[in-house]
């Protein structure tokens, strides 16, 4: 896709390297937000990592927007799972089943 993208821009050096250094900031965006994470409720966890899953079975994520749903991902695994991948997919599974949809 990148390169398809790349294709459709003048091929001035300037450009390119604009376009470049836009493609490596992207995962930045969320880096102030992402270091916020650890001030945030479980209760706010588990509404960013159900928007996330939900985002994520419809869509594919951009690299900044996957960076944060993982790292929202472990902070609710290690404060309101103890770290344990089974409970918080049991209670993920559990979401899922009751409403039929993430959320």
């Amino acid at each position: 896709m990148i390169a398809k993208v790349r294709q459709q821009l003048p091929s001035s050096p300037v450009l390119s390297c604009a376009f470049a250094c836009a493609l490596l900031l992207a995962p930045a965006a969320h880096a102030g937000e992402a270091g916020r994470l650890d001030a945030t409720s479980i209760e706010r966890l588990k509404v960013i990592y159900l928007g996330c899953e939900d985002s994520a079975t419809s869509q594919r994520l951009a690299g900044g927007d996957a960076m944060y749903c993982s790292i929202a991902y472990e902070e609710l695994k290690q404060r309101a799972f103890g770290g344990d991948f089974g409970q918080i997919r049991r209670w993920l599974d559990s979401r899922t089943s009751r409403r039929g949809a993430y959320g």
